[in-house]
């Protein structure tokens, strides 16, 4: 076991952290029970599509919602929406985002999109027409590898919104909804689903959709794009100031400042050259075949902090069981991007990263010491791709980031270990 490495004590240690999420997990437990038969209830009923509407703004505790889709004519049509009348046009309800465009966007996209065009001017610049837009989170609904409708639930701008609640249910809500509206959809007259809306084939319009999987890998692609810009691209700029200063010190025949911006520039070549080489060996997936989990996070965990600089304290249960490849490769990419987290926003000194076995459930805990209030403003890829990772593997996700008190993010995995049953005879075989 590497260095720093905490087999003793570790569910002692980690009782505090380990009880809430237990409760969270039963809690969610009875939502998504509760999701199952309020949709069953409606199954076939034209009230379906409202219902979905209603049980996600309940579940994920926004203000308002609507359910869109693609027409037989390739237009944005809006289905269903919750409450069924809108609020009067006054200056605490009216909103101005473009949630048709946004639709859109939405159907030939990979994951939910969180838009605040108060914070993020991009998402001001493609969907707002002007005024206050409402914090909207839009939600592919995705079944067979297709993007087959669209949800987006509307936050209040003048409301506190718990972001972070949302991150555990939305990839449950969004599944059982798909479902639902599928078989919705073939237990509905064909001759009345034309009219009210398209039905669902193999051979359905919404081909740009994808499934749930290529919507990780397009994740990691934004991680690498976020990667390259926050320091490559960086670093690029920083080299064009100074083979400029380095040109005019040659033009001036300053031979000293030449020489200072050649050292300069050298250096920073270096620096990009160990960025991208970091970039390229964090793309490789994890030896999961020729180390256990603990050293395959410590493997991590170290390669990380050299880079950064930050400490990592690591807490292994010895009582680990034995995971299945995609487990631990979805365990592995979620502390991955964690820590990419951790380095970009939370100004922290120390990072633990802890897994413990307990109850039939492994419990992955990365937690820092930084500045916390993480949040899903300007699109939260990074969150919601480590919630889908989580969801892929059948495992809970919740995050705690309060204001100046760190950020703990906790996985949490049902495994229920096996033990081998000895049979015993007696008499004469």
């Amino acid at each position: 076991m590497a260095a720093g490495v905490n087999e003793q004590g570790t569910l002692g240690k980690t009782e505090d952290k380990i009880r809430p999420v237990v409760d969270l997990a039963i809690s969610e437990r009875l939502t998504l029970v509760t999701m199952v038969r309020r949709l069953l209830s409606h199954l076939g009923s034209p009230q379906l599509p409202h219902a979905i509407v209603q049980l996600g703004c309940e579940v994920l505790n926004a203000d308002r919602g609507a359910l869109y889709l693609l027409d037989q004519n390739q237009k944005v049509a809006l289905i269903a929406q919750y409450p069924d009348v809108a609020p009067d046009h006054d200056d605490q309800n009216t909103d101005a985002l473009d949630e048709a465009r946004l639709s859109w966007h939405t159907l030939h996209d990979f994951l939910p999109q969180l838009v605040d065009c108060a914070h993020d001017s991009e998402a001001q610049f493609h969907y707002c027409s002007g005024g206050d837009c409402w914090l909207t989170l839009s939600v592919p609904l995705q079944w067979k590898g297709q993007n087959i409708a669209v949800v987006q639930l509307s936050y209040n701008p003048h409301s506190a919104v718990d972001q972070m609640s949302m991150l555990g249910l939305v990839y449950a809500y969004a599944e059982l909804a798909a479902l639902a509206l599928v078989q919705h959809w073939r237990y509905r007259d064909p001759a009345h689903t034309q009219v009210v809306c398209p039905p669902f084939t193999d051979t359905h319009s919404f081909t740009s959709g994808v499934s749930l999987a290529l919507a990780a890998s397009e994740a990691e692609r934004s991680r690498i794009a976020g990667d390259l810009h926050d320091g490559v691209r960086s670093a690029l700029l920083g080299m064009q100031l100074h083979l400029e200063a380095l040109r005019v010190a040659c033009m001036q025949g300053d031979s000293s400042a030449a020489q200072q911006h050649l050292g300069q520039s050298q250096a920073v070549l270096d620096a990009i050259d160990q960025e991208l080489s970091h970039i390229v060996r964090d793309l490789y997936p994890p030896q999961v075949g020729e180390d256990d989990v603990p050293t395959v996070l410590v493997n991590l965990g170290e390669r990380w902090s050299a880079a950064t600089k930050i400490s990592v304290e690591y807490v292994f249960d010895p009582n680990l069981p034995v995971l299945e490849t995609a487990q631990v490769v979805a365990l592995y990419r979620i502390v991955q991007e964690a820590l990419s987290n951790c380095n970009r926003h939370a100004q922290a000194s120390r990072v633990t990263i802890r897994l413990t076995y307990a109850d039939d459930h492994v419990l992955l805990t990365v937690a820092d010491n930084g500045r916390g209030g993480a949040n899903l403003r300007g699109g939260g890829i990074g969150l919601l791709s480590m919630a889908q990772r989580a969801h892929a593997i059948g495992a809970s996700f919740h995050i705690e980031s309060p204001l100046h008190q760190g950020t703990s993010i906790m996985v949490r995995l049902p495994y229920k270990r096996y033990e081998a049953v000895v049979h015993s005879y007696s008499g004469d075989c």
